[in-house]
């Protein structure tokens, strides 16, 4: 993946991230309990992207250079 294309793609997740917490703020505040377990498990499943993108992004870069070499030879 392109280095633009991935910071925009972090980019996303972490508005995603940010949409997550201030849901789980309204929630508390209105006290609706059944809407804030839907927002903590959306901030997880955020947050497991996010750390997913992060480190695939470097196993991405390690076999394009795998390729690169293979077709070399």
């Amino acid at each position: 993946m392109k280095k633009d294309n991935r910071r925009l793609e972090r980019a996303g997740w972490v508005l995603f991230t940010l949409c997550a917490i201030f849901y789980i703020a309204a929630n508390i505040r209105v006290g609706d309990w059944l809407s804030l377990l839907g927002s903590i498990f959306f901030l997880l499943a955020c947050l497991v992207f996010f750390l997913t993108l992060n480190n695939g992004g470097k196993q991405d870069d390690a076999d394009a250079n795998a390729d690169a070499d293979a077709h070399r030879r």
